[in-house]
């Protein structure tokens, strides 16, 4: 590649960035949600289970974790626009929620809106987009790899680990948020800060579940070490 080219391809990359990066852009809102909506409409023809796509949950989790470490990294809309990471997750909780509509499942359809209401906010609010409080809260999706993982593999090891890090990534980390916003002026009563101790609220529902699936597993663990210690001593007899 001789320098002509490389220059020419260097300014093409550039532009394209500048105008995909753009604050009334649409392309980041229109990508993301064609391959949210094609990866349902397939998941509905071929009768396969979206919200069980683990797969393509992960990719969503992952993409908004990277980008929002990459916009706290920056700090900069004009080098990496917040609305990136916004919107590559507004399509898919826009999917999530008539998935979970059809589905009649309750709980994680008020998460869908929640997330969506709150996304929505973090976009328009300006103390949001000074805080930068979408990049941040897309750190609690560290802890959905490690829920999928811990299903899929049925160990208690793995469900531990999950546990620990949906204590630290959600559990303690949405109230640190929250004080962020307190301190920014935002009142107790301000719909947004009573949107996130909502959501704050339903992962507590979620944690007391967890809490009840490892006090059972303990349980198990020791009636399983008891019927093993009363069986080796009747076969020493």
């Amino acid at each position: 590649m001789n320098q002509d080219t490389a220059t020419m391809l260097q300014e093409s990359l550039t532009s394209a960035w500048s105008s995909y990066n753009a604050p009334d852009a649409i392309a980041p809102f229109i990508i993301p949600l064609i391959l949210w909506t094609t990866a349902y409409a397939y998941a509905r023809h071929s009768q396969f289970s979206f919200h069980k796509w683990e797969t393509l949950h992960n990719l969503h989790n992952l993409g908004a974790i990277v980008l929002g470490i990459i916009s706290l990294y920056y700090q900069d809309d004009t080098r990496f626009n917040e609305r990136i990471g916004i919107l590559w997750s507004v399509g898919y909780f826009v999917i999530d929620i008539i998935d979970c509509s059809l589905r009649g499942d309750g709980p994680y359809l008020l998460h869908g809106i929640l997330c969506l209401g709150l996304g929505l906010a973090n976009y328009t609010h300006p103390v949001c987009r000074h805080l930068r409080t979408n990049s941040k809260a897309a750190l609690c999706e560290l802890s959905n790899p490690f829920m999928h993982w811990a299903k899929r593999t049925r160990q208690p090891l793995q469900f531990l680990l999950f546990v620990t890090v949906f204590t630290l990534c959600r559990i303690v980390w949405i109230p640190i948020m929250i004080q962020e916003c307190r301190n920014e002026g935002m009142d107790w009563q301000h719909p947004i800060v009573l949107a996130v101790i909502g959501f704050y609220a339903l992962n507590w529902f979620w944690y007391f579940k967890m809490g009840k699936i490892l006090v059972e597993g303990l349980f198990m663990s020791a009636k399983k070490g008891k019927q093993t210690k009363h069986g080796d001593s009747k076969k020493a007899k």
